[in-house]
């Protein structure tokens, strides 16, 4: 009888266990997924601004930034500080395409992290905007 008993603890414990485990794992992938969408939306918006942007990439971009404050590891909402305080209009003066490419390599970087797939070495990795040469975000000329 009691090793019925204990069985059946055993089963239920067991249940229990599995399906606690299963809907944590379900809980991390609807996480993992909402920030992919956010983090998506950043790119796509910071590709807006490259060059001379429009008003209304503007506005995509500082929506998507503010937006990665609900989502965003510590070490991103870092980084993406110190990209946008390069990129402010009141920094155009001092920014320079060095520093730029620099913060934005490891704003990405953090990025890619904080989704659990960091690209390799934080130093070797180097990531870029890059504009098509077409539109209102191309730069002119010389």
């Amino acid at each position: 009888m009691w090793a019925t008993i204990i069985s059946a603890l055993v089963a239920l414990i067991g249940s229990a266990g599995a399906i606690l485990l299963t809907k944590r794992q379900e809980r991390e992938a609807a996480w993992r997924a909402k920030k992919l969408a956010y983090y998506e939306e950043f790119l796509g918006a910071a590709s807006g601004i490259v060059g001379a942007a429009p008003t209304e990439a503007k506005i995509r971009f500082a929506t998507a930034v503010n937006n990665l404050h609900l989502i965003g590891s510590g070490s991103v909402i870092r980084a993406l500080h110190a990209f946008t305080d390069e990129i402010a209009e009141s920094n155009s003066p001092g920014m320079t395409k060095e520093r730029h490419d620099f913060l934005w390599s490891e704003l990405v970087w953090e990025i890619r992290a904080d989704l659990g797939d960091a690209p390799g070495g934080r130093a070797s990795f180097k990531a870029r905007l890059w504009a098509s040469g077409a539109g209102t975000n191309a730069l002119p000329r010389p």
